[in-house]
């Protein structure tokens, strides 16, 4: 019979031509059946003998199956189709859900017909003895399949009967194109293009997660996957795949939901591979860059994701599924979406990763314009993030999986953290951030710590360790800053990083994120804090805050502290840290600090609290640092003390408690004025105030008036605040240094302390008053005298003298006694003795600097004496103060001392002229008043 034709007499329905071989219509190019439920197209089969839709026996993860248990016939005969441009048959197979066949002739044969089904020609075997668990078969379409008019057909010769050597079919596919498709655009607002996808088990369309247009949802059955894969695709250098998905739809963020998998297949869908693969630090597969898995897991809204197709992905027929393994859990937290998904050539720059490819033109997100989505509003230039709130900030933070505020693993740093501790993916992403001007990120980060709780003990594994990265287009590719080693980080330690130049853009994001542990060993628990991205290229040379009105680029970070007014009878605002326990400090940015500079502050420890005045033990220290990649600070002032001095920055003639301050001496608010020193130079320079010790309730203590910056002449003397290198200067003194008025200085003194302390003489006492402590002081003093027993400062300081004409000092002293009293001792054969001196110094600029005029042993002085001073021609100046001091002592009721008959005298020519003149106004009154009395 030529040609084979219909029954020659006529043609069948739908065939036309002289030998029947033209269809009437378009015949299917594709043959697609992944959803055998009661609906299913029976107009794609020509035959279906001895099977039926089922559940029970499972070829798939998803969806009814066509089983064949029939005890005649069994056979799948597909419709004429139109397989010239067909590459391959594709399907779900497996034998035995009820019992499994044992004869070789059993087996089921795939084959197909050009003529109707005159003559069947083999493709295929599935061996009997094969597919005993479900299986992927792909077979390549013969070329005498390709053809106008193929039907294709699975079917079983040979069987024992009903129920017996049964199989099951499932998701065949028949078609493919060659060549493959270049390109792929789908927004669904239509539907599904069946043209475009493989299958979409367990999907449908519907509006997601607050988006008004249509989108692919999953829609989970108990113990099925979902899938959603395209057809196969040309894929070329230059291509990119691109989509927004959402996973959970603001979920919680310790949800766990399985993660949605994106993989591709080179070989059509026999085996599949990560999109991208995971590399981990501890990965040897991995030597370039550590990447994130192209699996995605719950998050707050709908992402963007947009990655580029190189490497093996590169193939004429490429194919992607986006895959969610089946669960008991088919909550709505299960639930994911995917929409606007582009697989092609890349747009311009890629739209920089700010922007939807609608190649070759780009639709640029607000705030990003051009063709290729450049940065056209004003971004961020830095990020400061201490995490003191409830709720993380949108405006800094872009993504955040696997993480909330809260406690961290122990050892806890005060305060809550960003702790990231959640099921599945762990990261931290920022917005857009302008870098071109920053210069490092520093943080607080803990990996693991001491503590019980799973993720809390001491990481084991190098994928525990925590990877930094940055982006400039918008996450597409990430570049590695640096690893942090799990080993290194079981305690909160500060981590600081220079941002390379190649990371200096005008939208550059930073992330940290963890690699995904397997599901028997959580991985370790990590935290950050103290998030600060930022800095200048050239650092400012200068600070100067009153806190009413400070930038966030000042200062570092301010630990434990408010601004607040009222502290302390201070009525403006200022830097207040309240009483309580935990760490406290406050860190400058980096700043330029050169020859010339001086560093000005006011501070009050403790607040008129009297309980606090004995307290020298949280102190307050000013440090500095020049290299801010070390944690390395040292005292701005060292301490250089009787017995002490063994820092070559100690000059032998001068004594300090160095930049030290405690409750006992600025319990109220004082002004602190420092010449700084060369070994603070640098173009780097930090400044830190920490309070010590607070693992205990520690003392209240604010901090104002910051300035750091040029000297102002003469510092002003120590009588006026700096500020633009202008005095402003306390009342009573004036001139461009802060001169006091001469006409209000004493130009000498004399003070037996007979009574009271005199304040006009006396306007700084600390640990003394008028006492008998150590006796009168015989046969040198008489009556009380200054006695000092206090627990913590011992001083008297002089009220500011005219000392142009004086010529001496002298007093009488003892330190401790003889006798050895409860009032009066001291042991002079214990320690080294010489650092209970009393120092005597003097000060020309209202103690900024204090200048050694004498150190008085105690063992010399056990016994009053009584000393005499010429005042150095250096002290012959307005303004000098003197000054009594026992820097170290062993505290009330040790090593007391006394003053007494303290006098400062002018030169003798200057006493004379001075009584002259008295003599000269005692005549002058009186020729007044006897002038007045005379008669007219």
């Amino acid at each position: 019979m030529p040609k084979l034709c219909g029954n020659c007499r006529s043609c069948d329905n739908g065939w036309r031509g002289q030998f029947c071989e033209q269809p009437i219509g378009q015949l299917p190019k594709w043959l697609k059946e992944d959803m055998f439920d009661q609906d299913w197209e029976q107009g794609q089969w020509s035959r279906v003998s001895g099977g039926f839709i089922s559940t029970s026996c499972r070829v798939n993860t998803a969806g009814k199956v066509l089983h064949f248990i029939g005890g005649c016939t069994r056979q799948l005969t597909s419709t004429d189709l139109d397989l010239s441009e067909a590459v391959y048959i594709q399907f779900h197979f497996v034998f035995g859900c009820l019992a499994t066949p044992e004869h070789r002739d059993e087996g089921v044969i795939v084959d197909y017909s050009t003529n109707g089904g005159i003559i069947w020609t083999t493709i295929t075997e599935l061996y009997y003895d094969q597919y005993k668990k479900p299986e992927f078969v792909s077979l390549m379409l013969p070329e005498g399949a390709r053809r106008l008019g193929t039907r294709i057909r699975w079917w079983q010769p040979k069987h024992s009967g009903e129920n017996t050597a049964d199989w099951a079919v499932d998701n065949i596919v028949i078609g493919g194109t060659d060549p493959a498709p270049g390109s792929l655009k789908e927004n669904f607002n239509s539907g599904f293009t069946h043209k475009l996808w493989l299958n979409n088990d367990n999907m449908e369309m519907g509006n997601f997660c607050g988006e008004l247009s249509q989108s692919a949802i999953s829609s989970p059955v108990g113990m099925e996957t979902v899938t959603l894969t395209t057809v196969d695709m040309n894929i070329e250098k230059g291509h990119i795949l691109q989509f927004s998905i959402s996973v959970g739809c603001n979920a919680t963020w310790d949800t766990y939901i399985l993660p949605v998998l994106l993989q591709f297949s080179v070989d059509f869908g026999v085996t599949w591979h990560p999109l991208v693969a995971e590399c981990a630090p501890s990965d040897p597969r991995c030597t370039d860059v550590e990447n994130m898995e192209s699996s995605f897991y719950n998050n707050l809204e709908w992402r963007k994701m947009t990655f580029s197709l190189k490497g093996e992905v590169i193939s004429r027929s490429t194919r992607f599924r986006w895959l969610q393994h089946f669960s008991s859990d088919v909550s709505q937290s299960q639930v994911w979406a995917v929409d606007n998904v582009y697989i092609g050539p890349a747009c311009p720059g890629n739209c920089r990763g700010r922007g939807w490819c609608d190649y070759p033109r780009c639709n640029c997100f607000q705030g990003y314009g051009g063709k290729d989505c450049r940065v056209v509003s004003k971004r961020p230039t830095y990020l400061k993030e201490r995490f003191s709130g409830s709720d993380l900030g949108l405006d800094s933070w872009s993504l955040v999986q696997g993480g909330t505020i809260g406690q961290g693993c122990p050892p806890v740093l005060d305060g809550p953290a960003l702790v990231l501790r959640g099921k599945g993916q762990r990261q931290v992403v920022t917005v857009d951030l302008d870098t071109r001007n920053a210069r490092f990120i520093q943080f607080l980060l803990q990996i693991g710590g001491e503590g019980q709780e799973d993720g809390c003990g001491r990481p084991q594994s190098r994928t525990d360790s925590v990877i930094l990265q940055y982006s400039s287009n918008g996450g597409t590719t990430w570049h590695t800053l640096q690893v942090l080693d799990h080993s290194s980080f079981t305690s909160m330690q500060r981590v600081y990083i220079p941002l390379p130049g190649r990371a200096a853009t005008a939208a550059t994001q930073i992330r940290w994120w963890q690699p995904i542990s397997m599901p028997t060993k959580p991985a370790a628990v990590w935290s950050l804090d103290n998030i600060l991205i930022g800095g200048f290229a050239i650092n400012p040379s200068e600070l100067w805050d009153e806190f009413g009105n400070s930038t966030d680029l000042s200062w570092e970070f301010s630990l434990n502290g408010e601004v607040q007014d009222k502290f302390c009878g201070k009525s403006d605002l200022a830097m207040t840290w309240s009483e309580g326990v935990g760490e406290r400090h406050i860190t400058t940015g980096q700043l330029i600090v050169q020859e010339n500079y001086m560093l000005q502050f006011q501070i009050a420890v403790g607040c008129d609290q009297l309980r606090h005045s004995c307290n020298n033990h949280q102190s307050i220290r000013l440090e500095y640092n020049k290299d801010p990649r070390s944690n390395n600070w040292n005292l701005v002032q060292p301490v250089c003390l009787p017995g002490h001095i063994s820092s070559s920055e100690c000059s032998p003639y001068s004594y300090s408690t160095g930049s030290i301050y405690t409750a006992n001496e600025f319990l109220t608010w004082k002004r602190v004025t420092l010449d700084l020193p060369k070994k603070v130079f640098s173009s780097s320079t930090r400044f830190r105030w920490v309070q010590t010790n607070t693992n205990t309730s520690a003392v209240a203590w604010a901090l104002d008036d910051v300035y750091i910056g040029e000297k102002c002449p003469e510092m002003c003397g120590g009588r006026g605040f700096c500020f633009n290198k202008t005095c402003q200067c306390d009342d009573g003194n004036f001139g461009r240094v802060c001169q006091p008025s001469r006409s209000l200085l004493l130009s000498h003194m004399s003070d037996n302390f007979d009574e009271s302390i005199k304040r006009g003489y006396w306007p700084q006492v600390d640990g003394g008053g008028v006492g008998y402590g150590c006796g009168p002081l015989h046969p040198l003093g008489h009556g009380s005298n200054l006695y000092f027993n206090g627990c913590g400062l011992r001083q008297a300081i002089t009220a500011e003298m005219d000392t142009t004409k004086a010529s001496k000092i002298m007093f009488v002293l003892q330190i401790g006694s003889q006798k050895q009293t409860d009032t009066c001792n001291i042991k002079v054969n214990k320690g080294n003795i010489g650092e209970k001196s009393v120092i005597l110094q003097y000060s020309k600029n209202k103690g900024l600097n204090w200048m050694l005029l004498a150190s008085h042993d105690p063992r010399n002085y056990l016994s009053p004496k009584r000393v005499s001073y010429d005042i150095p021609t250096d002290a012959k100046v307005l303004g000098v103060q003197f000054r009594w001091w026992q820097p170290l002592h062993d505290g009330k009721g040790h090593d007391q001392w006394a003053i007494d008959s303290v006098e400062i005298i002018m030169t003798r020519q200057d006493e004379m002229l001075r009584d002259a003149a008295w003599v000269h106004w005692n005549r002058w009154q009186h020729r007044q008043r006897h002038r007045s009395l005379s008669p007219g």
